[in-house]
């Protein structure tokens, strides 16, 4: 699992590249990339101080499968508003 930090120095290095060019499509790329490894950070980071607050797998007790034709697959009648 990466950590803060580590999401924190790659933003860091594209904060660098943004620096060392001076065409617009690399600019405009290399600080998308830095905006989300620093959202990636501070997701890490909530989760970590929100981990109690988080369902987690093992605590899941709602497992039963769909029956055939249920879900997102399933075709809406005329009645349903198809």
């Amino acid at each position: 699992m990466t950590t803060p930090s580590q999401y924190r120095a790659h933003a860091d290095k594209y904060s660098e590249l943004v620096k060392g060019t001076d065409k617009p499509d690399e600019i405009r790329e290399f600080k998308r990339l830095e905006h989300t490894f620093n959202e990636l950070a501070e997701n890490e980071d909530w989760m970590v101080n929100n981990s109690n607050k988080t369902v987690h797998s093992e605590e899941a007790t709602n497992t039963v499968p769909l029956a055939e034709g249920e879900g997102p697959t399933r075709t809406l009648t005329e009645e349903e508003g198809m």
